[in-house]
């Protein structure tokens, strides 16, 4: 037995090592995905905050068509490449965010951004006075990153009024 007890603690040894070789390399992988994460976070809210910005300053600037106001998405988002470049430019980047988002984001961070999609997509079929909560959704791509928070959609809410 004394003869098998260098070998034992040598294979222990490696063992220990190839597990915490193995352990810190998926600690640092989640930390690279967690970094893309956050970039993407950035970009869409940055995007999000955009389009939001261009409807505003094409509301004061000039009265809205109906149809861009109220109506069919499929329509209003052809109206919009059409008529509105800066916007098109804004949905471009908006798609490729997601299609990023799609391979990098957690699940409730896309189930977030559906929910949001889907409810400015309702907003614009009705009313385009109204703005989604993007709060809600801030608050959501928030939660994957932090999950233990205490602030709340409304508090976001407030802080991007200002």
């Amino acid at each position: 037995m004394n003869g098998l007890t260098p070998i034992i603690i040598a294979i222990i040894s490696v063992v220990g090592i190839l597990v915490g070789y193995m352990l810190e390399r998926r600690k640092q992988r989640e930390f690279e995905i967690n970094k893309i994460r956050k970039e993407l976070y950035v970009r869409l809210i940055k995007n999000l905050i955009e389009v939001l910005e261009l409807f505003e300053k094409m509301k004061r600037k000039e009265s809205l068509p109906e149809q861009i106001t109220r109506g069919n998405v499929d329509d209003i988002y052809a109206l919009i490449v059409k008529k509105y470049p800066e916007l098109s430019e804004n949905f471009k980047q908006f798609r490729e965010i997601m299609t990023l988002m799609s391979v990098y984001a957690t699940d409730k961070a896309i189930k977030a951004c559906v929910e949001f999609a889907q409810e400015s997509i309702s907003i614009l079929e009705k009313d385009l006075g109204v703005q989604p909560n993007i709060g809600k959704l801030i608050l959501s791509l928030r939660r994957t990153l932090f999950p233990k928070t205490g602030i709340t959609p409304k508090d976001i809410n407030l802080i991007m009024s200002k």
